[in-house]
């Protein structure tokens, strides 16, 4: 396959080229398996890394009971921040990111991490409601999620999860928000303002009608 480049000049066009250093966080001497004991003996690789700067502050602004907006470069580990507050102080998350296609790789790593320390990851959307419903039936999936320490979906099933509360048909994710400590919302730079104000007040629904304590 040809570069971008070539087919520019091919096509006549001059452009220029700008690369950036990679930027590598600041590194502190604190190792997951420090926060999270069970990781020592789980095998994995994570166990004895050490933590970058904003992945130790996120965390400990979560275990302050704060709400954060944690910025940080790509792959600087911003999936293992709250998944170390959540796995250490037993905390049942909600993470919803833009759309779970280009989420694969975060979720393949919850999944391991939860595998390993014994924790339940359960995925829900809209296929997978309907695929999930037809093989265990309502009732089972109800169950399933409400046992789940975190449940990953996109925002789209979660407006239509909330629109349910107080209705005469409760949402599938009834049990499992009544117990939810903290919320996740990944990727935000990803929706336009349109999406984020739907995205603040699905927010401020949940703490109003579901579970107070949510951050």
């Amino acid at each position: 396959m040809k570069e971008t480049g070539e087919i520019l000049r091919e096509l006549g066009y001059d452009f220029y080229t700008l690369v950036e250093e990679p930027v590598k966080p600041e590194l502190v001497d604190v190792t997951f398996s420090q926060l999270i004991p069970r990781f020592a003996s789980s095998g994995l690789e994570i166990a004895g890394k050490r933590l970058y700067r904003p992945q130790l502050e996120a965390y400990n602004a979560l275990v302050a009971g704060k709400n954060l907006i944690l910025r940080s470069g790509t792959g600087s580990g911003k999936t293992e921040a709250w998944f170390a507050y959540a796995a250490s102080h037993g905390a049942r998350v909600l993470a919803a990111y833009p759309t779970l296609a280009l989420s694969n790789d975060q979720v393949n790593r919850l999944k391991t991490y939860c595998e390993a320390l014994g924790m339940r990851v359960s995925i829900i959307d809209a296929p997978t409601r309907s695929r999930l419903a037809q093989s265990m039936g309502i009732r089972g999936l109800r169950r399933e999620l409400a046992s789940s320490n975190i449940v990953v979906t996109n925002p789209a099933y979660l407006l239509m999860e909330v629109k349910k509360l107080g209705s005469e048909r409760p949402p599938l994710l009834r049990e499992f928000l009544s117990n939810l400590d903290l919320l996740v919302l990944d990727d935000i730079d990803f929706y336009s303002p349109r999406s984020l104000a739907i995205l603040l007040a699905i927010c401020r629904i949940l703490r109003e009608r579901a579970s107070p304590h949510l951050r």
